[in-house]
């Protein structure tokens, strides 16, 4: 039963890949009204020209073509087509066929629209929008990637270029569509973005002909290593050495010193903490009850009086009746406090 569902899923699945291969399938359109042009104007007769020139140049078995037409300024039209990398020849003409005059329906009066279809794209403006001049066979800048993301789960991804692009703007192009991700597809299961130079796809499932992947050539890298000497290797490593044994000694150095001034400032609030004990031991030791004071005032006598204030009497005590011991303390108090 379980063979019997295998072939089923099998066959659907390459109908519908025979279904999709057949249809082409519209995504995106976007054109400005900031510049338009008139139904009868010249630039409206140098685009029918550009269009038809890129839907004969598919026709020739190109996958990537950029023109213009036009010889006055006002009137030129800069445009290109893009088929995606693993879509055959009859796929890409078909795409670009139908894209062609989707467009014109879409900007009838706009003199820059791009068009997106799942196997292609149409781009034309009345500003240059190639960045290297047009080339006769250009390299693909295409890839793609399986992970398995799980024991039962595999993530299919696609990512391209429009093959005038340097490598550096391809890859500042696909960075910007990475970071542009999380805006369009956070939390889906497959998402992607569309720029006029460049688009990223993922999916869980294999949306691009893996047959036509696996037999065309690997795109260039998108930022090559730089080539590095055997001398300058060498090199290289005694400068890393050195480094790195220059930052253990400054660190092991600023370890060092940390741990002395810990134990400094720890010394200080001991020694803090001890002499503070000591005053209020040698304080507490000059209290004396009543009847000493009584003693060394002679009773409160009246002839040992020095004066008053505000809150007490002030009496002269006599030194006869002073404990020797009560005065080398305060003694000591009056030393320290110097």
């Amino acid at each position: 039963m379980s063979l019997f569902f295998f072939f089923f899923f099998l066959l659907l699945s390459l109908f519908s890949f025979t279904i999709e291969a057949q249809q082409q399938t519209y995504l995106l359109h976007y054109c400005p009204n900031t510049t338009i042009f008139s139904p009868n104007s010249t630039y409206k007769t140098n685009l029918d020209r550009l269009l038809i020139s890129l839907t004969s140049n598919a026709t020739a078995g190109s996958f990537f073509h950029n023109t213009t037409t036009g010889k006055h300024n006002s009137d030129i039209v800069y445009g290109l087509f893009l088929c995606r990398g693993d879509v055959s020849t009859k796929g890409c003409q078909d795409c670009v066929s139908t894209a062609t005059k989707d467009v014109i329906q879409r900007c009838p009066v706009e003199k820059t629209a791009v068009i997106w279809y799942d196997n292609c794209l149409i781009h034309y403006s009345n500003q240059s929008i190639f960045s290297t001049p047009a080339m006769t066979l250009p390299l693909k800048k295409f890839a793609t990637s399986e992970a398995n993301v799980s024991g039962f789960q595999t993530l299919y991804s696609l990512l391209q270029c429009t093959p005038d692009l340097t490598t550096s703007d391809c890859n500042t192009c696909l960075r910007g569509a990475i970071a542009d991700l999380p805006n369009c597809c956070d939390g889906k299961q497959g998402g992607r973005v569309l720029t006029p130079s460049c688009s990223i796809r993922y999916e869980l499932y294999p949306f691009y002909n893996q047959t036509a992947v696996s037999v065309s050539a690997p795109p260039p890298p998108l930022t090559p290593p730089p080539a590095i000497t055997p001398g300058k290797s060498k090199n290289t490593l005694l400068i890393i050495i050195a480094v790195i044994a220059s930052i253990a000694v400054s660190v092991h150095l600023l370890f060092l010193c940390c741990c002395l001034l810990k134990r400094r400032v720890s010394t200080l609030k001991t020694l803090r903490r001890l002499n503070a004990k000591d005053d209020i031991s040698a304080i507490e030791t000059l209290q004396y009850d009543f009847s000493t004071l009584e003693v060394a005032t002679n009773n409160f006598s009246y002839s040992n009086k020095l004066g008053e204030g505000g809150f007490c009497e002030v009496y002269k005590k006599r030194n006869s009746r002073l404990n020797r011991k009560k005065r080398k303390q305060l003694g000591q108090i009056k030393e320290r406090s110097k």
